[in-house]
Order: structure tokens, then sequence, then C-alpha cells
């Protein structure tokens, strides 16, 4: 507990707690980034995200991987109604190889003919500023791998989207943190962008479908690579949350089950602290006596106040509101949701999407 504890302190620390615009002072240069997403089955997104993308001037490449639905047709549709100078920047591909988000992002990345690749989903949503702060910050800083932030899209406003959000924003904060007490140990492939070379040198696990963003941080890590992370709020893409129950725990299982191949010290410590943390208090509740169940409150309670505070400062980055006393409840479901992603994790194809 002590430990996680300490992470949070240290997170509070290093975030700002006023966030301002980072002003481009200079000229933005071109022919540095190109914008790549990988897709799949994503036919309810494919309008809205050409859309959003024909508002940027880089070059565009989209890769199919598999797709069984009309997601190509709907794409090229998009396309095709876009002024000509507009259609002449996009590229929409088809992943022949094996499937899977790893392999059709490779395809992506070697059709691409700029030094940096910036990576989002069919599924979110950004501002027409996105592309100009990630170019000057890669103008300004020079990373080998930039990581970025990643928002909630809000939808109905309901009491599971919001512990759903709630713990969406503490991975995001969590990643913040790390990032700015120069041990990053998570990244978000929603919201990414990394040198060319880079991610074509790295060996990739090609085992799990999904798990690029993590396995990417790893292999920077361990090259020595210049790992940032871009704090203008202009860069924040929004994605949404997951629908159903059902939903929010296949995504969940998804990303425990690509867990089993990080080697990363600093994200394994990290790991076992938060794990440690969740389920102390319930196990202090079922351990000790009536008298000493004081030691579960306060246990709880500290746990509680600075993750509290945490999510309050991620309302001055992602705005998204925090309220108190759904803090208080998914800080009291998240042990028996854990348990849940678990033992779904235990029983899930690794090569799923």
């Amino acid at each position: 507990m002590i430990t996680y504890l300490s992470y949070i302190h240290t997170w509070l620390r290093l975030i700002p707690s006023k966030v301002t615009d980072e002003a481009n002072a200079f000229p933005l240069p071109s022919g540095l980034i190109t914008i790549g997403v990988a897709l799949h089955n994503e036919a309810s997104s494919a309008h809205s995200l050409i859309s959003s993308l024909a508002l940027l001037s880089s070059p565009k490449i989209l890769v199919l991987d598999h797709c069984t639905d009309n997601t190509a047709s709907l794409l090229a549709e998009a396309i095709s109604a876009l002024p000509r100078n507009q259609q002449q920047l996009f590229s929409v591909l088809s992943n022949g190889g094996p499937q899977g988000k790893k392999h059709a992002l490779r395809l992506l990345v070697e059709r691409a003919d700029t030094p940096y690749v910036l990576a989002t989903d069919a599924d979110c949503r950004f501002s027409p500023k996105w592309e100009a702060s990630v170019i000057s910050h890669i103008n300004a800083r020079h990373p080998d791998l930039l990581l970025l932030p990643v928002g909630v899209c809000p939808l109905d406003r309901s009491l599971r989207e919001s512990l759903f959000a709630l713990d969406f924003l503490s991975l995001q904060m969590a990643t913040m943190g790390c990032a700015l007490s120069e041990k990053p140990t998570m990244a978000n492939g929603a919201n990414i962008c990394f040198s060319r070379d880079l991610f074509l040198s790295h060996n990739a696990n090609t085992q799990y479908a999904s798990g690029d963003d993590m396995f990417l941080l790893s292999e920077a890590k361990r090259l020595g690579k210049n790992i940032d992370y871009c704090l203008n709020p202009d860069a924040v893409v929004l994605t949404p949350m997951p629908l159903s129950w059902r939903s929010f725990f296949h995504q969940h299982a998804r990303w425990f089950r690509k867990s089993s191949g990080y080697t990363d010290r600093d994200v394994i410590r990290l790991g076992w602290a938060t794990f440690s943390a969740t389920f102390l208090w319930p196990l202090l509740l079922f351990c000790l006596p009536m008298n000493l169940q004081w030691i579960t409150a306060l246990c709880f309670f500290f746990k509680t106040t600075y993750e509290l505070q945490l999510l309050r400062r991620s309302e001055l980055f992602f705005s998204y509101p925090i309220k108190f006393y759904h803090v208080i409840l998914f800080a009291l479901l998240y042990p028996l949701l854990t348990i849940v992603i678990v033992l779904k994790a235990a029983v899930s194809d690794k090569r799923s999407w």
C-alpha cells in the first residue's frame, strides 16, 4: 500500500495543477508525419473518421485488417466525396498477412515515407489542432517515441459510463505520471507517435493481436531511446467508453492477456503495487477481527483519498467531471471487477482484437 501511495504522491507532484496551451512559436515543417489507422470492422466509424482526417494536412494511411463488414466500401465512398487534393492524401491498404493490429500496423509503417507515424483508432475524435500540436512537440523535442493523452468521449453520462471513465482516466493519469517521472510504464495505441525506424527495428510480440503500444514502449526503453510525453491539451484524442459491461470485461481481458508478455521491471513493479493495494483492504476486511476493522477503514480511506486527488487533477486536462460518490463506488467495486477480468482473460483468445 505504501508503495502504491508513493507512486500517486510522485505523480501529483509532477503533473501540472494548471494546464496551458503550448504555443507554436515557429513555422511547422511539412513531411514529418504520416497519420495511420488500422481498422477491423469499423463501418460505424468510417464516415466520421474520413471527415476528421480530411481536415489534416499530413498524408494518411488506412489499413483494413481482415474486415468482414462493409468498412472498405464506406471508406471509399467517404474519400471519393472529398475534393481531389484531399483525396490524394489518403491511401487505403488491405492486410493480406496474418490477422491482428500488430501486423496491420507494420504494413502501415512500411508504406509510410515520413520519419514519424502518428497512430490513432478509427473510433477516436480529435481536435483540428491535434496534428499541429504533435508536429510542434516533435520539432522542439525530437523524441523517438511520443506518448500522447487519451481522454473520454462522453455519451450518456450514466453511472455505468462514469465508472468506466474513472477506470480509464486513472490509467491515463498513471501513464502521464510515470512518463513525467522518467519511468514510462504505459502507452495507448489510440494516440501515439513514433519514429518509423524505431517501429521497424523492434521485434513485435506477434503472438498477441494487440499490445503494439506497450511492447513498442518496452523496446524503446530497452534501447535507451528518447521517450517523451506531450502535455498540450490540443494533443488529446477522445475515445468512446464500452457500451456494456460485456464490452468492458472483453476490453480489459484483452489488456490483461498481453501483460503476460511484459518484461519491463517498471511495468511489473507498478502492476504488483496496484494489484496489492486493490486487494489489501478486502483481505483485511475478511481476516481482521471486528475490533481491528479500523485498520481496514484506514487503508481504504488513504487509498481512495489519493486516487480522488489524482482523478481531480485529470479534470484539468481531460475535462471529464469527477463525482466524489462515483469514486467511492468504483473503489468498492474494483476488487470484484478485477477478479472477473482475470477469469475472463484466462479463457479468452489472446489473438483477438
